[in-house]
């Protein structure tokens, strides 16, 4: 099934084959019991080629409920970052702090927090 297939090849880090994999999945159906994650890792794919806004459109269809924590975590981040790339410093500055109120000890916080801070000064002037 093409949803096996790109996460074997997003954990191989072939991100182009992933993305490809992720679509024809997406394509066959868009709503199963593994869409979460399918999301999940569409929005990584994406991400790591350097498409930050369909990256921050798939992150966004994600319900953090479906996710484990650490992948929520992740996701949380890297919509931060997705949107701090294009220049969106609100979204960029709500979602850094959605994460730090949720995953204040996660080994990314201290990464969030520079990045929340960065994005603060940047807003104020």
């Amino acid at each position: 099934n093409a949803y096996h297939d790109g996460v074997m090849l997003f954990n191989a880090s072939n991100f182009e084959q992933a993305r490809d994999a992720f679509f024809k999945s997406l394509s066959h159906k868009e709503n199963t019991a593994y869409s979460p994650r399918l999301n999940y890792y569409l929005a990584m794919s994406l991400f790591e080629l350097g498409d930050f806004e369909g990256a921050r459109r798939y992150f966004s269809y994600i319900n953090s409920a479906d996710l484990s924590a650490d992948m929520d975590a992740q996701a949380r981040y890297y919509r931060a970052i997705a949107a701090e790339k294009l220049g969106d410093e609100a979204e960029a500055y709500e979602q850094f702090d959605q994460f730090l109120r949720k995953y204040r000890y996660h080994r990314l916080a201290a990464e969030a927090a520079k990045h929340r801070a960065k994005v603060e000064s940047g807003r104020r002037q």
